[in-house]
Parts: structure tokens; C-alpha cells; sequence
């Protein structure tokens, strides 16, 4: 009798675990970056990371965004000129773009104002939020205010556009800068670095800006009258005008030229028709 029990228990357990296989197998196969899922905040330890449900489109897709894993077939796969839909600014009002690995930082491209110390309009790229807003404020060294700018187009598919050594953020995102007149980066009368306070770089609004919005002006810094312009895809530094639709990519890219050897407007050459856009 005993053993008869323990027998059925023994089938009765093997028949649960066969009936647990059928139906986990479904789940366990889109239990992957892309995968369907049915809840949006859902999350599920693997072992490079956790998975998170998240919407893409009109889906509920796995991605991976601790690790920066994201599906290519999620919704992410779009070509950024169909979300990179506006020239953040004039062509008019720009004497030269340079490859940031030529002139400065390799992340970014550098867009030197054809009049010094004239504010230009600047516009958002894509419909995104703003996610960071970085305070600098004036200096002997520096003598003006500066914010950077980093608005989020996708969290799921890692996409963002952001600005340095933005001068005049317009009002209601300057006004999401919480802390006032106080720096979140802090220098010196010589330019040195003193202090860094990244709690807060957080919006205390976060801003949703339409292709197309003015985010402001910028005249650029004080001495070489640039500022930096950034898009990143998929998590990865892009050209930041080769992801546009024509007629503004062939318009910006063709504002391309070399950098220059010092920082001074004067000694800046002028652009040079089909200059490669590269090293992001």
C-alpha cells in the first residue's frame, strides 16, 4: 500500500511536471529581448541582466535595459530619419559644423555661430522628454550662464538628442532647473572644476517637446562661440545630421569642414563639400 501511494505520487508528480512543461514551453520561448509579454513593469532575472516589459509601438515586448539590450525587431528598427524629423537649427545661422573627434570630444558635433555672441534659435529634433538639465553658471572664466540639455525619444530603444553650452533655455524648461542660480557643476574664476552635484541634473518637470518646438537660444561659449549637438541611436553616438531626412541632411551636412586649430571664430575654416561626418 505504501508502495502503490508512493507510485502514484511518483505519477501523479511526473504527470505536474509534464503538464508544467506544456505550458511554460509558449512563455519560456518569448522569454527573451523582443519577446511578447503581458504586462507592462513585468520583470524577469536572466543571466545577463533582468528583463523588463515595456511598450514599443502598440506592442508589449522583453527588452533587456540593464544591459542596453534591446530587440531590432521591437519597434527600435526604424530608420531615424522617420524620428529624427527636424533641423535643430537654421543653416543660415551656422559658419561651420565640425566632428567632434577633430575638435574637442568625439560624441559630439561642434556648430559654430556665423555671428559671435549672437543668440540663434535651436529646435528639437524628434518629440522627446527632457530627462537632464545641467546648470553652469557664469565665471570670470565663463562669463555667462550655460545648461546642458539631454531629452529621451525612446527609452526602450536607447535613443536621445541632447545640447551643450545652451545659454537661454526658454521658460518653462529653464524653469525645471530647480535649484536656481546655484551650479550643478561648479568652476572656478580660472576655469578649474570645484564641485559636481548630479542630484541635481534631474528635471523637477519633465518636459515632452515635439519635432519642431524652440527650445531656446544659444550664442554659444563666451571665447569660441560654439556649442555641442549629440544624438545618440540605439545607445550609440551617431552623426548627429546623417540621421535626418532630406532636404536637412544634405543641408547640414554640407556645413561640414575641418577643425579648427585654435578656438578663436576668426581662425575657423569654412566648410568643404562631401567632408566626412565620422568618429562617433
Amino acid at each position: 500500500m505504501i508502495w502503490n501511494c508512493g507510485r502514484m505520487a511518483v505519477t501523479i508528480l511526473s504527470a505536474a511536471a509534464l503538464c508544467l512543461t506544456v505550458v511554460s514551453a509558449p512563455a519560456l520561448a518569448d522569454t527573451k529581448v523582443g519577446g511578447r509579454c503581458s504586462k507592462a513593469g513585468l520583470t524577469m532575472g536572466i543571466p545577463n541582466g533582468t528583463l523588463t516589459c515595456v511598450k514599443v509601438g502598440k506592442k508589449l515586448v522583453w527588452q533587456n535595459l540593464t544591459s542596453g539590450q534591446v530587440s531590432a525587431n521591437a519597434g527600435c528598427s526604424k530608420k531615424p530619419a522617420a524620428v529624427f524629423t527636424r533641423a535643430p537649427f537654421v543653416a543660415s545661422d551656422i559658419a561651420l559644423i565640425t566632428n567632434g573627434e577633430e575638435t574637442n570630444d568625439p560624441r559630439f558635433a561642434y556648430v559654430w555661430l556665423r555671428s559671435p555672441s549672437t543668440l540663434i534659435p535651436v529646435y528639437a529634433p524628434a518629440n522627446g522628454t527632457l530627462i537632464t538639465i545641467r546648470h553652469l553658471t557664469a565665471t570670470k572664466f565663463f562669463p555667462s550662464d550655460d545648461y546642458q540639455l539631454v531629452f529621451e525619444v525612446s527609452a526602450a530603444c536607447q535613443d536621445q538628442f541632447g545640447f551643450n553650452h545652451f545659454t537661454a533655455p526658454r521658460a518653462d524648461i529653464r524653469a525645471a532647473y530647480q535649484f536656481g542660480d546655484q551650479c550643478s557643476s561648479c568652476f572656478d574664476d580660472s576655469g578649474a572644476p570645484t564641485a559636481r552635484y548630479p542630484e541635481r541634473e534631474t528635471p523637477g518637470t519633465a518636459i515632452r517637446v515635439k519635432a519642431g518646438d524652440l527650445l531656446g537660444y544659444t550664442s554659444g561659449t563666451p571665447s569660441a562661440h560654439n556649442f555641442d549637438y549629440w544624438v545618440r541611436v540605439g545607445g550609440k553616438y551617431v552623426c548627429p545630421m546623417n540621421v535626418l531626412p532630406e532636404p536637412s541632411r544634405t543641408t547640414l551636412m554640407n556645413l561640414l569642414g575641418p577643425g579648427p586649430k585654435s578656438g578663436k571664430q576668426g581662425e575657423v575654416p569654412g566648410p568643404v563639400p562631401g567632408y566626412p561626418c565620422t568618429g562617433y
